[in-house]
């Protein structure tokens, strides 16, 4: 047998005070959404119950009667063009979540340059198909959440880092400037 040595422990190397076995846990921790995405795809692979097209549809035909008059009309043909692809279809869980997938990307590149039909079709077609989700694919639902909650938490963290530098700069003028 031999000795532990002085940065040993059984379970491993000391590392600033860690063992190496936490350092399994660290890509996890880096890389939190490429975890979830990984448990969302096992779910979705796992899930056997279908998303109803009928249903997506009747869900936007219901968001067409509450938007505005100039907002009906382009609406519409995007209604019309959903019906062609599900109606009367049953999508797998791995479909919808790359539909879901597209129609946040759409949603989002819609908002950036003003178009609000486009971005108010692909809201309720998101929201539609989470709703499904849910219902269908609970453990799905779940790390669509996380991914909400990451994508929040996200935001939060850039909106401090850009906040930082003037507040590190005011606070350096003003005790350059006032000797405060």
């Amino acid at each position: 047998m031999s000795e532990i040595g002085a940065g040993e422990i059984a379970g491993g190397a000391v590392l600033g005070g860690l063992t190496v076995g936490t350092f399994k846990y660290l890509p996890k921790a880096l890389r939190p959404f490429k975890t979830v995405g990984a448990q969302r795809e096992a779910a979705a692979q796992a899930a056997t119950k279908t998303v109803s097209g009928d249903t997506i549809i009747s869900q936007l035909e219901s968001k067409a009667q509450t938007l505005s008059p100039t907002q009906k009309t382009s609406y519409a043909r995007f209604l019309e063009a959903a019906k062609e692809n599900y109606v009367g279809k049953e999508i797998s869980v791995s479909d919808s979540l790359n539909i879901l997938s597209e129609a946040n990307k759409a949603f989002t590149a819609a908002g950036k340059v003003g178009k609000s039909a486009t971005a108010s079709f692909n809201k309720s077609l998101g929201d539609a198909i989470r709703k499904e989700l849910a219902e269908k694919a609970p453990d799905v639902a779940k790390a669509n959440k996380l991914f909400e909650k990451l994508y929040k938490a996200q935001g939060a963290g850039k909106f401090v880092a850009r906040q930082a530098a003037p507040i590190a700069i005011g606070a350096t003028l003003g005790k350059l400037l006032f000797g405060r």
